[in-house]
């Protein structure tokens, strides 16, 4: 009997991003059901962009909808675009109250008439009472990658996620910090899962297995991200550890000065060689987003897998394993990079252990394994 799913995301097939809706769509194909994918918001100003997301023939694709086989079952994904700006949408509904993204009865005309799963993200909230009324049927499973109300600006994001986790069946948090955070904002703990992302594979144990580094004569500090990233913390830094050299590998238009380089982006093939020679890896969080970052960025294991001492300000990224330290402010951040700019290649090695503990809590085959428990669970559970 055939299986269908539906996927709400801001995800994009073909992007070099990849989040963790990536392989769960994956995984939902690999259990033979074939995958609605929705991007949302899809804006027309994606036209005037050139990057690997937003550009003029992924928003051409999605408006008009591509179907693919893969892992031999049907992949649909498309859209509903706006034709303004989605900031703008996001502004207008703030001033307004109105609903300026894709309403619901437009991406309905795309939908099929029934799905066995529908699994959103937060984009998706916002059509939250509409899953039951016309999917009665399907299971429907929440997965807040990052907390509704620390991301959007909507300023009903709290009380639309709240109703989307009363809703579902499931809510698939990324680790015990987001279950924590909503059982504390009233939520029903029975409803409450642990998804992790997946983000290890049994290759990159092998390579940590393996992996030993070598003492270099420059002193570096390394950053590789596309978001979220605090560069006036990174350059103060910087200024505070004049011995080193900053390293910073993401698309970020700022111009190279003292000891901070900016190399713009670059794939891993490229970047290979920065964290081979590189002394402590770093991930200073915005502020503004210090929430946004629960779980683990897959920047953090990469760091592990090369044995460098990490340095991050977000506390609810918090590990108990040696190498791995948390700042609460610029002048701390900058201290735990002197710190650990001290360890010597014995130092390093030490760290193997413990960093290989983290590597298998996110093992792809593990989440993959977590995520079908959850959809297997009888919706009376």
């Amino acid at each position: 009997m055939e299986k269908n799913a539906l996927v709400i995301t801001y995800h994009v097939k073909n992007c070099q991003r990849v989040g963790g809706f990536h392989y769960f769509i994956k995984y939902l194909e690999e259990f033979s059901y074939n995958v609605d994918w929705v991007t949302c918001p899809v804006s027309l100003s994606w036209i005037f962009h050139n990057n690997d997301k937003e550009n003029l023939k992924n928003f051409v694709d999605l408006w008009r909808g591509i179907s693919f086989k893969e892992n031999d079952v049907t992949v649909f994904h498309f859209s509903a675009p706006l034709f303004i700006p989605a900031k703008l949408a996001k502004l207008l509904k703030m001033k307004t109250g109105e609903n300026y993204w894709p309403s619901w009865k437009r991406l309905k005309k795309k939908l099929k008439p029934v799905y066995d799963i529908i699994l959103i993200e937060g984009v998706g909230c916002q059509y939250a009472a509409d899953y039951k009324k016309d999917y009665p049927s399907a299971q429907i499973i929440y997965r807040p990658s990052d907390i509704l109300e620390t991301f959007s600006n909507a300023t009903n994001a709290s009380l639309l996620e709240r109703q989307m986790i009363g809703l579902s069946d499931i809510t698939a948090c990324v680790d015990e910090n987001q279950v924590k955070y909503y059982v504390n904002h009233g939520a029903d703990h029975t409803k409450l899962s642990i998804l992790r992302n997946p983000m290890s594979t049994q290759k990159d144990i092998i390579f940590l297995q393996n992996w030993f580094p070598v003492e270099s004569k420059q002193k570096s500090v390394v950053y590789i991200g596309t978001s979220f990233v605090d560069l006036d913390l990174i350059e103060y830094a910087a200024t505070q550890n004049n011995e080193a050299e900053f390293i910073v590998i993401g698309p970020f238009e700022r111009n190279s000065h003292d000891n901070v380089k900016y190399l713009g982006s670059m794939s891993k093939e490229e970047y290979i060689p920065y964290l081979e020679s590189s002394s402590v890896g770093i991930s200073p969080v915005r502020a503004s987003n210090s929430k946004i970052v629960y779980g683990y960025t897959r920047k953090i294991l990469t760091y592990m897998c090369y044995l460098l001492p990490i340095v991050t300000t977000c506390s609810d990224n918090y590990l108990n394993v040696k190498g791995f330290f948390v700042a609460q402010n610029a002048d701390e951040f900058s201290q735990l990079i002197k710190t650990a700019l001290t360890y010597s290649v014995q130092d390093r090695i030490a760290l193997r252990d413990g960093y290989m503990e983290v590597m298998k809590t996110f093992l792809e085959d593990k989440c993959k394994s977590q995520f079908h428990n959850i959809i297997s669970k009888n919706r009376s559970l």
